[in-house]
């Protein structure tokens, strides 16, 4: 694979050339630093691929549109088991990460029920580890929003956060509920995906 942030910094440093001394090694520096960060998150792109997933679930579409939004979060790759026996740069990238993503709520053809839209990135070796959220739109919709999908067939209710945000996990075969160990507190239940467990 082609080293995408050396060849970024050469290309900054060939249009800054005209800089002297000092000023053009800080510049350098900086513009290295900031390429770096730009070009992770294009090689995590290129190399983890994205599945797109459709969770039809029971709870009627108007509902949450009027009260939630929803987001994933992408706990790490690999799960524990796994990630205890990693070395090197193999375990690096198998690190806790807690990113974010937006989940899109649609209508399920043909119905007024709800339906979960989301593009995983689905590390081909490693697995992902991610887990689901809702985030009401206002404070006065934490209860009902809970109540409601304390409903769901589908998912399994793990409760609002001191901040608001309601947590749940899919009840999907293809995504098993694991436990992940160095969190705060430890032993938090997410959902796990791996391409051999879908094939």
């Amino acid at each position: 694979m082609f080293d995408w942030g050396s060849i970024f910094s050469n290309i900054v440093v060939f249009v800054l050339g005209a800089a002297s001394g000092a000023a053009s090694a800080v510049l350098t520096k900086l513009a290295d630093r900031l390429a770096k960060r730009r070009i992770e998150r294009i090689v995590d792109r290129f190399d983890v691929p994205r599945e797109t997933f459709k969770i039809p679930i029971s709870a009627k579409y108007n509902d949450l549109a009027a009260r939630a939004e929803f987001r994933f979060m992408l706990v790490r790759y690999a799960d524990d088991s796994l990630y205890n026996r990693l070395e090197g740069e193999q375990r690096k990238e198998a690190e806790l990460q807690t990113r974010l993503f937006p989940v899109e709520l649609q209508e399920a053809p043909g119905s007024d029920q709800a339906m979960l839209v989301f593009r995983l990135p689905i590390h081909p070796t490693l697995g992902t580890q991610f887990k689901l959220y809702a985030i009401p739109k206002s404070r006065d919709e934490i209860a009902p929003l809970t109540e409601t999908l304390r409903t769901v067939h589908e998912i399994d209710f793990t409760g609002p956060s001191k901040t608001g945000e309601v947590w749940f996990l899919l009840k999907d075969d293809s995504f098993p509920r694991i436990r992940t160990v160095d969190t705060d507190p430890p032993g938090i239940k997410n959902n796990y995906v791996r391409q051999n467990l879908r094939a």
